[in-house]
Order: C-alpha cells, then sequence, then structure tokens
C-alpha cells in the first residue's frame, strides 16, 4: 500500500507539473525540501534549472522500489522532450499525519536496466 501511495505522489507532482499548478506541486515537498526552498518561485526555480526532464517529461514509466530506514526509494525511468532517457529516484518519507512527500530527487542519464 505503501508503494502505491508513493507512485501516487510521484505521478500526481508530475502531473501538477505539467498543469503549469506550481502550488499543487510544492505540495507534495516534504518539509525539509520547503525549508531549503521556502517560496514556490525559488522551488520551481530549482525543478526547472535541475530537474527539466520531471518538470517536463515525454513520458515515464516507474521502475524499481525500494524501503529502507522508513523510507522508500522509488526509480522512475523518464524520457525527455529531447528523446533523452534518465534515470529518476525519488526518495519519499512518510510524514506525522501519514502523507507521503518527496524528500529528494537523484537524477542521472539512464544507463539500462539494472540487476
Amino acid at each position: 500500500a505503501d508503494r502505491q501511495a508513493t507512485r501516487n505522489v510521484i505521478e500526481s507532482q508530475i502531473g501538477a507539473f505539467k498543469a503549469g499548478d506550481h502550488d499543487r506541486a510544492y505540495s507534495y515537498a516534504a518539509p525539509g525540501i520547503r525549508q531549503a526552498f521556502p517560496t514556490l518561485d525559488r522551488f520551481i526555480g530549482m525543478v526547472t534549472s535541475g530537474y527539466r526532464p520531471v518538470y517536463d517529461p515525454e513520458s515515464y514509466v516507474f521502475g524499481r522500489s525500494v524501503e529502507e530506514s522508513g523510507q522508500i526509494h522509488q526509480e522512475v525511468i523518464v524520457t525527455d522532450r529531447d528523446g533523452k532517457t534518465w534515470q529518476a529516484v525519488y526518495t519519499l518519507q512518510k510524514q506525522a499525519d501519514g502523507a507521503w512527500k518527496i524528500t529528494g530527487v537523484k537524477l542521472n542519464p539512464f544507463k539500462g536496466a539494472s540487476a
């Protein structure tokens, strides 16, 4: 159930980015992210400059998911608008209210399937 919930959070944030609903996209960020990027403009600036493939993907599919130390690491394989493929590894943590929030994303060029 937690893994499906975390996938729903990621899909919802990507959908919000694609719809231009930056407030909704920001709502999925964990408190630590919101502290590091305390305004919506800073958050969107960070995402559009460093995470363009997840901000405006051509397509994406979910890969592996690993639970570790109360966090879920969810791999998402993203194809950007230029046809380049990326591996985005989202880290999510359950908050005190039970909601899953995104605590980070590591984005790398996709090197193919791994074991």
